[in-house]
């Protein structure tokens, strides 16, 4: 059965931005044999779907009575899993479970690049998205950064390049990639509420090295084995000195090295960091594959400030510094941002906490013995952090506005004010987004009351 058949039966499961974006394409290529459905009730989409295309078959709620046939494609949102019970009885029916990614793959014409990680990979492609449009090229970045990867195949479909941030549930529903490059840039705990096991979401991960011409390899993740004897491999590292793209210091300063040529001083980088190094050095070694020169590369980055809510500098009040790193969902993007704004003559207070994904917290206690005054905790699940940190580094609150005060008393007039949950953020917010807007908003208010005082 051919996976783009007018003839097929296709189904397409979960009602949100990646579902209809799927309805879209269908309806655009001229595929009828398209139904919808959505276990929730009344999911955000439907009233979309409905007034969109009101001759699509849609159904909400309980569908353990949908029934499917052996000659039907089963169209996933990545979030959800496998597990489901619709998903079940349409492989028990012998139905084919394909993605969205999939449908793009079979009607992709443009060079590929994909980017996978626990931490980082919204930076990644971002950053080389703006260096492939400085080329003077044009390029579609989509994928689990926001944009659905068929809404901007239909957009445009003509496009140069198309780069594509892919998480461990859009991987696990293909059999390959076959980009043109492709980075797994880091592996830390994530998701342990959907898999079996840290094996199970590697392996996931690692789908993205199927058929890749190139694969950039951070040599400092020495846990991740490349299955692909036939690609090229360009390496970069934050600590070694044998890899393509390292550190060197030139007189004062420290550079990014091409092999043996400086390419950018860190200090000249907008971007904050030592992750954000590690991350400057994937999106140059993926422009490199990809044919762009390195002054373009070059001019990008220096250009480049970084995304919202990852460790997004806020403000400074009084002489503290107050940094948003709201996406930090898991313990490894927390871990990465502490180390990588930890300065030794500054004191560093961390706020964290929310909705665990059933996470292993003890990478965390070894980051916050090293380099952390205290932590501020707040959310569902604070307390399976508490266990893990010395009580009297602890200060509980019960909103972000008390977080940011106690913070910034805590610190007086000197320091950094780490804003990294290491969970998830849906006990107390609508999405990480959300979370760090509120994170913001906190931090001006207490700017605007510090300001108003200082003037009295």
């Amino acid at each position: 059965m051919h996976l783009l058949d007018k003839n097929n039966q296709y189904t397409i499961v979960g009602m949100g931005l990646t579902g209809l974006s799927c309805l879209k394409f269908f309806k655009a290529k001229g595929f009828d044999k398209v139904r919808i459905c959505d276990s929730r009730n009344d999911p955000a989409l439907a009233l979309k779907v409905k007034n969109s295309f009101p001759e699509v078959e849609a159904f909400n709620g309980d569908l353990s009575g949908l029934t499917f046939t052996k000659n039907e494609i089963v169209i996933v949102s990545p979030g959800m899993a496998l597990s489901e019970v619709v998903v079940k009885n349409a492989i028990a029916a012998g139905a084919r479970i394909s993605s969205d990614i999939e449908l793009f793959l079979a009607v992709n014409k443009a060079k590929l690049i994909a980017v996978t990680g626990s931490n980082g990979k919204s930076t990644v492609v971002t950053l080389l998205g703006e260096i492939i449009k400085r080329a003077g090229l044009s390029v579609s970045v989509a994928g689990n950064i926001g944009l659905p990867v068929l809404d901007g195949f239909i957009e445009n479909e003509n496009v140069d390049f198309v780069v594509l941030e892919l998480s461990s549930f859009q991987l696990e529903r293909l059999s390959s990639v076959n980009a043109l490059a492709v980075s797994l840039l880091n592996i830390s705990e994530d998701h342990m509420d959907r898999y079996n096991s840290a094996a199970d979401y590697i392996d996931a991960k690692k789908i993205i090295f199927t058929g890749a011409k190139n694969i950039i390899v951070n040599a400092d993740e020495t846990d991740i084995c490349i299955d692909n004897e036939n690609a090229q491999l360009v390496t970069f590292s934050l600590t070694a000195d044998n890899t393509d793209f390292q550190l060197h210091e030139v007189g004062s300063k420290e550079w990014v090295f091409y092999q043996s040529t400086p390419l950018i001083a860190i200090d000249e980088m907008k971007i904050k960091g030592r992750h954000n190094i590690s991350n400057v050095m994937a999106a140059m070694a993926l422009a490199y594959k990809s044919g762009i020169q390195w002054d373009v590369m070059i001019d990008a980055v220096n250009n480049f400030t970084g995304l919202s809510h990852r460790c997004e500098w806020v403000a400074e009040v009084d002489g503290v510094e107050f940094f948003n790193d709201s996406k930090a969902t898991n313990v490894g993007a927390a871990v990465a941002a502490i180390n990588g704004l930890y300065q030794q003559d500054r004191d560093m207070i961390l706020i964290a906490g929310g909705q665990d994904k059933n996470s292993d917290f003890l990478p965390l206690a070894d980051a916050v013995k090293s380099s952390v005054k205290s932590v501020i905790l707040l959310g569902q699940d604070a307390d399976k952090i508490a266990v893990i940190i010395p009580e009297e580094k602890i200060q509980r609150v019960n909103d972000l506005s008390q977080a940011v005060s106690a913070a910034k008393s805590a610190l007086n007039n000197s320091g950094t004010v780490l804003f990294s949950p290491a969970c998830a953020s849906f006990d107390m917010f609508n999405n990480f987004e959300h979370r760090g807007d509120a994170f913001k908003t906190a931090v001006f208010n207490l700017q605007a009351h510090h300001h108003k005082e200082g003037s009295c």
